[in-house]
């Protein structure tokens, strides 16, 4: 098997307060505007944490059968307004009928040097080893932890100076 090293870059198109991300080789339309995700937690009450319009959510798609074999790695840019806070990573195999096979939910809990600076984060998670099909696809879907009763905004950032990414291991079959 050829091991393939897989680099893919964070794509969205905005609407409103939140990005929908795809494979590369689509880019933002504007390097200068930063994505918000998942802000609507007030008063106890997270109004969005089911909501995939708040999920930054990335797709890969690949015409051959493939084996997920090693660490997804996200190397973010963000910027929050709190010191601690929680960032999930849900990983999905999505089957042919469109249905979500979770495969792995990583809650890193995530401390910033400086809030309201934009800081680098590095997230691994480590789902086990996983063969898809040429009809499946692999779904990364990043949310904010409810925080409770604290108001809290996280911005992604994505431009040639803060390039997030997302590193993937796999091996074609």
């Amino acid at each position: 098997m050829k091991k393939l090293l897989l680099f893919l870059i964070i794509s969205a198109v905005s609407v409103s307060n939140f990005a929908y991300a795809t494979t590369l080789p689509l880019y933002f339309k504007s390097y200068q505007s930063n994505k918000v995700l998942n802000n609507s937690i007030l008063d106890g009450q997270d109004k969005s944490l089911l909501s995939e319009n708040d999920d930054l959510v990335f797709t890969f798609k690949h015409t051959e059968p493939f084996v997920l074999s090693g660490p997804i790695v996200l190397d973010l840019f963000v910027e929050f307004n709190v010191r601690d806070v929680g960032i999930e990573v849900y990983i999905y195999k999505l089957d042919s009928n469109g249905d979500e096979i979770p495969l792995e939910i990583c809650s890193p809990d995530v401390r910033v040097r400086q809030n309201e600076k934009v800081n680098r984060v590095f997230i691994k998670t480590c789902p086990l080893e996983q063969t898809f099909d040429a009809n499946e696809n692999l779904l990364v879907k990043i949310r904010q932890t409810a925080l409770g009763k604290i108001f809290n905004l996280t911005r992604l950032h994505h431009s040639p100076k803060y390039p997030s990414k997302i590193l993937i291991n796999l091996d074609n079959l």
